[in-house]
Formats: C-alpha cells, structure tokens, sequence
C-alpha cells in the first residue's frame, strides 16, 4: 500500500521538477558574442591565459568567452564548427595543462541534468581589452 501511494507523489514531484526547467536553448548566436564584446577593442592573440585571472566562461556559437576577474578584458577561444557542442546551459570542464588554459587543451561540457553533451580543444585566443573613453 505504501508503494503505490509514493509512485503517484514521485510521479507529481517529477512533473513538477520538469515544468518548472525550460527546454533544451541553442547556443546563443553571433550576436551574444557582439554584445559580449561591445565596448572591448581587439589587442593580441595568445597561445594560452592564466586561469586565475578568468572569473567567468560562456560559451557562444563558435567559441567559448572568458572574462578576466577585474572585467577589463575578454578573452575568446574559437572552437571548431567539427567539434560536438553543448546547449547554452551546459556546464564547462576544462583540462589545463600545466596550469594554463592553451591551444589544444580539451574542454568538455557536462549537461545539467547529467552526462557529458560535448568535447573539443580550445584554439587561439583572441585578447580584447576594454576601450578607452574618447577625450
């Protein structure tokens, strides 16, 4: 008797659980990376960066955005159009070599709701640095 009422309230607590997620997005677009960079000029391009001075990661359509702790600058590393990506709410794992986040370190993103969704090497970065107001 026990069992078939805790069948029915799991069944209600899991609906609820599942209404209350929204579905699967797509990787924000192009768009979401200009706005990331609105207000940041392009500066260099590195082999690696330190991850102590990342804060922040998000992932855009074609590559992933790192901000640096203090917000002056952006870094982006272009992914490859061949590599499996994740949705936009993936969580990202990254595998440093060395300590530094570089060219050809694997990254992988798990899924919320469990499981790896996607793999794939960093490239290049591309260092942006926050634009100096005109005078």
């Amino acid at each position: 008797m026990t069992r078939i009422i805790l069948i029915p309230l799991a069944a209600a607590a899991l609906s609820g659980c599942a209404a209350a997620s929204s579905p699967p997005a797509e990787k924000p677009g192009p768009d979401r990376l200009t706005q990331l960079l609105t207000g940041y000029e392009p500066t260099d391009t590195l082999q690696c960066i330190d991850p102590d001075r990342v804060q922040y990661s998000e992932t855009v359509r074609g590559g992933i955005v790192y901000r640096s702790t203090l917000g002056h600058r952006i870094y982006v590393s272009e992914i490859s159009p061949a590599c499996i990506t994740p949705r936009s709410d993936d969580i990202l794992i990254s595998y440093p070599f060395a300590g530094r986040y570089c060219k050809g370190d694997r990254v992988k993103w798990v899924s919320r709701i469990g499981g790896p969704s996607g793999f794939c090497t960093l490239g290049r970065f591309a260092e942006y640095t926050r634009a100096q107001p005109a005078e």
